[in-house]
């Protein structure tokens, strides 16, 4: 996902970003338009709201390499599952403007309860996402100002994660299939190192290549592998002189190494309770 050159935090630190509606350009537009009918129409009255967010709703979307990316609030679990097939078939359906369609699901008691991932997920609806149909909560939603809870929450379990990109590195018989998860592995990673090291360094980005930035200042012996990897994820990496090529052994080495460096930061500057 390109950078949002407008994600940080105001004078007072709260959250800002540059999701608008106003940013939803040709030929964007109508394939949101189809994305919303779509929905509508499959979820019914379960869908009590969808949300657009990413590149597309900060107006930095680049087709077709960008997601078009959505949260689904659903009143029942059952639509979970349909959200997820609506995603695959519209990604079909619309390849030749955008790599994925992706329509997260999200049931709406989790987002009002009352804990630490009901606030991360109401601060994320809050700045993040922009309303494309059903009810749209925002405007009721309070501002958000980021701390150690939010930044955990919006990081989630990485161990898990980890032990899944392993299972698929270990499963991919071609380079590219390779190259695929070891674009899932530093989009991941570095996403996780912008949030945690915001903390320590009292700013909020989600953006990866301040997450690469912030990596190697705080650990500068990791530099050069992280450039790598960020090189791995940008539209026009095979362009870029920092590509090389991601070998099994690099993506096992980012998992191993830089993985398990992240998840320990996370201990050490999200823990609860300091």
């Amino acid at each position: 996902m390109p950078a949002d050159p407008a994600e940080g935090l105001d004078a007072d630190g709260f959250i800002v970003t540059g999701a608008d509606l106003v940013n939803v350009r040709g030929p964007y537009d109508a394939v949101l338009a189809d994305v919303r009918t779509t929905a509508e129409t499959a979820l019914g009255s379960h869908l009590h709201g969808l949300y657009l967010y990413g590149s597309v709703a900060t107006g930095q979307a680049v087709p077709p390499s960008s997601d078009l990316d959505l949260s689904a609030i659903v009143t029942d679990a059952g639509a979970v599952e349909t959200c997820r097939r609506l995603g695959a078939e519209l990604s079909a359906r619309h390849r030749s403007v955008v790599r994925e369609v992706g329509i997260s699901p999200g049931l709406l008691d989790d987002l009002v309860a009352d804990n630490d991932a009901g606030r991360a997920e109401r601060c994320f609806l809050k700045h993040y996402c922009v309303g494309v149909a059903g009810t749209d909560l925002r405007p009721g939603l309070p501002r958000c100002r980021p701390d150690k809870a939010i930044a955990r929450e919006f990081v989630g379990e990485l161990a898990p994660r980890i032990r899944q990109f392993t299972e698929r590195l270990d499963a991919a018989a071609t380079p590219a299939e390779v190259e695929t998860v070891a674009i899932l592995v530093a989009r991941r990673l570095l996403m996780a190192a912008a949030v945690v090291y915001s903390i320590p360094d009292r700013t909020w980005t989600t953006a990866r290549a301040a997450g690469a930035a912030m990596l190697g200042r705080h650990h500068p012996a990791y530099a050069v592998q992280v450039s790598r990897a960020l090189a791995w994820v940008g539209p026009d990496r095979h362009a870029d002189p920092r590509y090389v090529p991601p070998s099994r052994a690099a993506v096992r080495t980012l998992l191993a190494d830089v993985g398990a460096l992240v998840m320990c930061d996370v201990e050490r500057y999200l823990a609860s309770g300091d």
